[in-house]
């Protein structure tokens, strides 16, 4: 009776792409349904994003909409985003941060009287 084996070569592939998929299952999109604090649950309709986006996470603010950060905001994934077409702002000293992904959009980060509150930071 024969043994089969899993190929080592075989078996490393087919875990990276298990963790592949893993991965992309865990994306999240997130888009602002009204005006208000990243972390209210309300301002998203339901579960507000984390203040750490990883992998593919998304964030949309629509036209019209302000979000406010009110604490840190890291972007660390590859395809992660954040697209801006109304208003992202944010409170006293909080910074955004982005390690990896992008942030997009024809919208604005920080109104023009508070745009000292906004520190981005790119690394």
């Amino acid at each position: 009776m024969k043994k089969h084996l899993l190929n080592p070569v075989k078996a490393g592939l087919l875990l990276a792409a298990s963790l592949l998929v893993c991965g992309f299952a865990s994306a999240t999109t997130y888009t602002a349904v009204a005006s208000g604090n990243w972390s209210n649950g309300a301002t998203w309709g339901g579960s507000a994003p984390p203040f750490t986006l990883g992998a593919t996470d998304q964030v949309n603010i629509g036209i019209g909409i302000t979000v406010t950060m009110d604490n840190n905001v890291t972007l660390n994934g590859l395809l992660s985003a954040i697209n801006v077409s109304g208003t992202l702002d944010a409170a006293s000293n909080i910074t955004l941060d982005v390690m990896s992904g992008s942030i997009t959009g024809s919208g604005s980060i920080g109104e023009a009287e508070k745009s000292e509150n906004v520190e981005l930071e790119h690394r």
